[in-house]
């Protein structure tokens, strides 16, 4: 599709491209939430008039939250009556239970601090897994749900060895293994920030130039085996959080607009046939950060602790309350093999903390899939199986520390399998087919691991996660595997 030139107008919808549960060979499974407050009028507003442009190698950064640079060889203060100095991948060789505070200079020139809780560095990784890119600053070069798909995966890291630091975007064929440098330039000038593929499309946060102070965050987007990379937003407002689609590009938005006491927040989609940019939902003076796009039809989202949905396919539509229930979210994913929402889901008085549901975006009914103590959220799903972050070993809200565990549930079974032990903070989980890609904070580092989870017996060749006891055991009963 040709983003260089278009006329304004409201933009024709073309019609979703069906899926059906496909076999584990060509399944697709695509998508992202944080507790929002302040219940706002809804607005739905005319289209923006802007153009694209093609911007030859764009790189760098992707959402701030925690991005270490360690490289270098810090004293870390313990909580305990030693001193340990470490040199930080993020990896301790601690064999006490400690709390590391590190503070590094990162790539714009400012000092993260971030807190390390560990306890025993013999931990192995799970079995079928590896750590395919032990790179410090995954916390935004990765974005979990959005970044995995279609027999690939897309992360952006940065390069130590060059002075200023390059910012390179990758993408990895997860059947083969095949890693493939597509875009490197300076991270004082480029950053692809977020990364989220869509078959051979990867949309992106960045700048046109972050070196320019006047520079906001804009959406651009690449395909694979292009040379450069395309602008796709224009305007003066900070567009975050890109998240791909065939047809489409969705994303977060906010900004400062003229004014003593103003702040404007909300979703929008750039339709890929002109390049117009629409609103989905404009929010007032509150900051709107949960949203989740199937890549097609359906984009969903939190607006003053309310589920609502939004049709692509009839854009003059309003946007649609999904329930009239108060709940908070922890983050939201869809599964495009079966067209469900996936969400972690708080309702006052009705949930033990998070819960692990699914909604059906036609019927807006909403089935809860395991509601254990304290958190189960930040989930991905594709085919038979929901991947999540569960907090109950931790023994608080994930919200507290973000400490938990990276857990699989069968959405038919309701077979539960534990990935990885409780030893670190978990972020941004991803999963399409049989694998499985999360960012841990822990002894392996603040990295990527990727786990087959064919190989590592946590699935079955049909998908379906196995009991503890093993995949020939997976038909024996609904509640193994804990």
């Amino acid at each position: 599709m040709n983003c260089a030139g278009w006329t304004s107008g409201s933009g024709m919808i073309g019609p979703s491209r069906g899926r059906e549960m496909k076999t584990r060979t060509d399944r697709l499974s695509v998508p992202p939430v944080r507790v929002l407050l302040v219940l706002q009028v809804l607005l739905v507003l005319p289209v923006l008039s802007f153009s694209c442009s093609e911007d030859s190698k764009d790189t760098h950064d992707a959402g701030d939250t925690d991005t270490d640079t360690d490289t270098d060889t810090d004293t870390d203060t313990d909580t305990d009556t030693d001193t340990d100095t470490d040199t930080d991948t993020d990896t301790d060789t601690d064999s006490d239970t400690d709390t590391d505070t590190d503070s590094d200079t990162d790539a714009d020139g400012g000092t993260d601090t971030d807190t390390d809780t560990d306890t025993d560095p013999g931990v192995p990784l799970p079995p079928g897994c590896e750590v395919i890119w032990p790179s410090n600053e995954n916390i935004y070069g990765w974005a979990g749900w959005h970044s995995i798909d279609a027999d690939r995966m897309v992360w952006r890291y940065f390069d130590h060895s060059t002075d200023p630091w390059d910012a390179v975007l990758m993408v990895r064929t997860l059947s083969t293994g095949e890693e493939v440098e597509i875009q490197r330039t300076s991270s004082q000038q480029h950053r692809f920030n977020g990364p989220a593929i869509w078959g051979d499309q990867i949309a992106f946060e960045d700048a046109p130039d972050w070196s320019d102070p006047d520079s906001t965050a804009e959406i651009f987007r690449i395909n694979i085996g292009d040379t450069g990379s395309t602008r796709m937003t224009f305007n003066e407002q900070s567009d975050v959080e890109a998240i791909a689609g065939s047809d489409y590009i969705v994303n977060h938005y906010s900004w400062d607009p003229p004014g003593p006491d103003s702040y404007d927040s909300g979703y929008k989609y750039v339709d890929l046939s002109d390049c117009s940019e629409h609103y989905i939902q404009q929010d007032l003076d509150t900051g709107l950060f949960v949203v989740a796009f199937d890549g097609t039809r359906w984009v969903a989202y939190e607006h003053g602790n309310r589920l609502y949905k939004f049709d692509l396919q009839n854009p003059s539509t309003s946007p649609q309350l999904m329930s009239a229930t108060e709940m908070g979210l922890m983050w939201i994913a869809f599964n495009t093999d079966t067209g469900e929402l996936v969400t972690g889901t708080n309702i006052p008085s009705v949930t033990d903390n998070f819960s692990l549901d699914v909604w059906n975006m036609e019927t807006d009914e909403r089935e809860v899939i395991i509601d254990n103590p304290y958190s189960q959220g930040m989930p991905d799903a594709s085919g038979h199986v929901i991947a999540y972050a569960d907090s109950e070993a931790a023994g608080e809200s994930w919200f507290t520390d973000n400490r938990g565990q990276v857990k699989i549930i069968d959405r038919e079974t309701k077979v539960v399998r534990t990935i990885t032990p409780l030893v670190g903070r978990y972020y941004s989980i991803g999963i399409w087919d049989r694998w499985l890609a999360f960012n841990p904070t822990s002894y392996w580092g603040d990295v990527i691991v990727l786990c087959d989870l064919e190989a590592g017996g946590f699935v079955d060749t049909d998908g379906h996660v196995c009991p503890e006891s093993g995949c020939a055991e997976s038909d024996a009963g609904v509640d193994g595997g804990k």
